[in-house]
């Protein structure tokens, strides 16, 4: 959940580097993403997971979206090799 997120990406202990941290403006990518993996699982994936609720068209397609723009990072990091084994 938001913990594992927070471990994972974290600009200080990161086991997957979103960006070069070679300098603020790099940490900060870094945090961001952090934040908005760890709301992913906040706001998105644990109230669908654990309440029967059901979304229109609309914001599935929003939801898909924003999933697809964080995979479309994770691949980039791994294009990179800033994943760490």
């Amino acid at each position: 959940g938001v913990q594992l997120m927070q471990k994972v990406f974290s600009p200080e202990t990161s086991l997957i580097r979103l960006a070069d941290s070679a300098d603020p403006s790099e940490q900060d990518v870094q945090r961001g993403y952090m934040y908005m993996f760890a709301g992913g699982m906040s706001a998105i994936r644990n109230p669908k997971a654990h309440d029967n609720i059901e979304i229109d068209k609309n914001d599935a397609l929003r939801k898909l979206y924003f999933a697809s723009m964080l995979m479309y990072k994770l691949d980039e990091a791994e294009r990179r090799k800033w994943i760490s084994p």
